[in-house]
């Protein structure tokens, strides 16, 4: 339980201004004004009366909130809640004593009085749903420690309302696994891109800390791209105790050429704010003969048993609970501290040596220029008709990579020749928005004849991200997921809506505004960027022209809808946390539209329209559209 309080018992004696390191409350002097509200949608809660106790599932968290309310031991009731006055309550448990089951009855937080919010802090066991956060009023920090956060659906936690309020120092988001180092299912570089409605409202807030950063802690993660946290400005990020499994890159060792003193290089693999290659790990796990030393980032280790498969190197730490990383410092006063637990991958075999490119057509290859006389004597060459089986490795003459989705249920194979028992992955037909996306690395032929691509899986959060081999070229089976020309008008169709930004490189610059799904948005260029294209709109922004995002041409979204059958509201788009049931004819305002299981390509998604309070089915037999 102690390993993740690490990010807590930290203290970085190289910064030079006072930084607030998850878990340890510090109060800066400040002049109370009053808070701004943020306008962000809460979701309605059943009618209550002051008298009422709030029913939470876990006593102890019930103790907690009723410490922060002042109860003196009696329950919490709706009117401490409702009639609340005094400083933001602070929800925290710094003894390290509590690991919540249940976050049922902090739903109740939602009817604070204006301007008021909490601090949380507190531990939180695996599985266990945010969906009760879902509109709480934090002012203070909003800080989680819970393992296996990966694949979680981050609805609630989205719908967190940040306040605006100057009168509370310091303001944080911390996002902690509890094993530091050893959190397996910890969040991944996709999982933070999935929670940046959160992170965004920390960044755009106008109270930042007294020194100008937005604190974010992700730490106790596995987390290798913090590149992505660029986009929030000037941040001081804390990314310690990274589990991180390098299993799609392979380091080579050639076993002809191998001595007991070879030295194996392996190049830093964590990115920096800036995407520069950052080495946070100093020594060799288990260090029994072996030895590191760093030549810029890469780390040189000699000193490797014939036929080991892994090499892990750590942090150094020179007592429990403290790594010697130094914080990076960046020219705009942005800060990184970050270490890891990394795992190489060794393969005992010569390197592969890239395949030359063919000629373009028309063109003979170039030749070098030399001194030697010209002969006259003319040879003839005899083509050799090809081997049988050849076809299938043949590489094809005109090829470039691109993207593209599937738009039918189809399988990836280990061959061209596509046989049952050579099936990797099933892919099942999914709604636009989670149809499966693949890199094209190659095109060939099968047995038949017939045309192949050789695919890399890019769904970086499924199970099968990273995968690779043939899927049919057929485009009644996949298409180009980017779009090659301008339409004149688009609609944001992603649950999530998107950025626009000032520059194309939409990875780096920052985010001019955001729009929401069923914006329609007006286009006027495209530009082609390596494997995708980018819309420019209207007011000289730039916006992704992913199909899974956005759609060519004005598409009416729903408002309303009404039941035709019982239907019920679930918490979640997967229909889990059953909250409210309808009767038939009840008219429901729609606020959006989901997807079940959207990481789960294996099976169908069924969409989902999201309504005040959480999510029904868009089953036509139960619900219809009627505005």
């Amino acid at each position: 339980m102690e390993t993740h309080r690490h990010c807590q018992q930290l203290l970085w004696a190289s910064l030079t201004t006072l930084t607030l390191v998850c878990g340890l409350p510090v109060i800066f002097p400040s002049p109370v004004l009053a808070a701004e509200t943020e306008a962000t949608e809460t979701l309605p809660s059943p009618a209550h009366a002051d008298q009422d106790p709030v029913a939470f599932a876990d006593a102890n968290l019930a103790a907690l909130v009723g410490n922060a309310f002042g109860t003196e031991g009696r329950p919490v009731t709706y009117g401490d809640i409702r009639h609340y006055r005094g400083v933001q309550p602070d929800i925290s448990d710094y003894t390290s004593s509590l690991v919540a089951t249940s976050l049922e009855g902090l739903e109740s937080l939602r009817e604070l009085p204006t301007g008021i919010g909490v601090t949380i802090q507190f531990d939180v066991a695996k599985r266990v749903s945010w969906a009760p956060l879902a509109g709480v009023p934090v002012s203070g920090s909003l800080t989680v420690f819970q393992d296996g956060m990966h694949n979680t659906d981050f609805t609630a936690l989205n719908q967190v309302n940040i306040l605006e309020d100057p009168s509370t120092f310091p303001r944080q988001l911390c996002l902690t696994g509890i094993s530091g180092y050893m959190n397996y299912a910890g969040l991944t570089d996709a999982d933070i891109h999935l929670l940046d409605p959160l992170l965004s409202k920390f960044s755009n807030l106008k109270y930042h800390n007294q020194d100008g950063r937005t604190n974010l802690t992700i730490s106790n993660q596995r987390v290798t791209d913090f590149s992505y946290f660029r986009k929030f400005g000037k941040v001081n990020v804390l990314g310690i105790g990274q589990y991180v499994d390098f299993k799609q890159k392979v380091t080579y060792i050639d076993p002809a050429t191998f001595t007991p003193d070879s030295t194996v290089r392996l190049p830093a693999r964590v990115k920096g704010l800036d995407g520069e290659p950052v080495q946070n790990s100093l020594k060799v796990f288990n260090n029994v003969s072996k030895t590191l030393t760093l030549d810029g980032t890469d780390a040189l280790v000699s000193g490797i048993y014939p036929g080991t498969k892994w090499l892990i190197i750590m942090p150094v730490h020179t007592y429990a609970n403290y790594s010697e990383a130094a914080p990076i410092d960046y020219a705009d006063g942005s800060i990184l501290l970050t270490d890891s637990l990394q795992y190489y991958r060794l393969k005992w075999a010569k390197a592969p040596v890239p395949a030359k490119p063919s000629p373009k057509p028309g063109l003979a290859p170039k030749q070098p220029v030399t001194s030697t006389p010209t002969t006259h004597t003319t040879t003839t060459s005899h083509p050799q008709p090809p081997r049988k089986g050849a076809a299938a490795k043949q590489p094809p003459q005109h090829f470039q990579p691109r993207v593209v989705y599937a738009i039918k249920s189809l399988y990836l194979y280990r061959h061209a020749t596509f046989r049952v028992k050579e099936r990797q992955t099933r892919y099942a037909q999914q709604p636009r928005a989670n149809r499966p996306l693949f890199i094209i690395i190659g095109e060939t032929k099968s047995h038949a004849g017939r045309r192949r691509y050789r695919v890399r899986d890019i769904n970086h959060a499924s199970r099968t991200d990273g995968q690779t081999g043939y899927i049919t070229a057929s485009t009644g089976y996949v298409t180009a997921a980017y779009y090659r020309t301008a339409p004149r008008q688009i609609t944001v169709i992603d649950p999530a809506g998107v950025d626009a930004h000032s520059q194309p490189h939409l990875t780096t610059a920052n985010p001019v505004t955001h729009y929401a799904q069923g914006s329609v948005l007006k286009v006027v260029a495209i530009q082609h960027r390596h494997l995708t294209t980018r819309f420019q709109l209207a007011n000289g922004t730039y916006i992704t022209a992913n199909r899974q995002l956005i759609r060519a041409g004005k598409l009416v979204s729903p408002t309303h809808i009404q039941t035709k059958t019982r239907v019920t509201r679930y918490g979640t788009a997967n229909l889990t946390e059953r909250r409210q049931t309808y009767r038939p004819g009840r008219r429901l305002k729609v606020l959006g539209w989901s997807y079940a299981h959207p990481h789960d390509l294996s099976k169908p998604s069924p969409r989902r329209y999201r309504v005040p309070g959480g999510y029904v089915t868009a089953n036509p037999r139960a619900v219809r559209v009627i505005d």
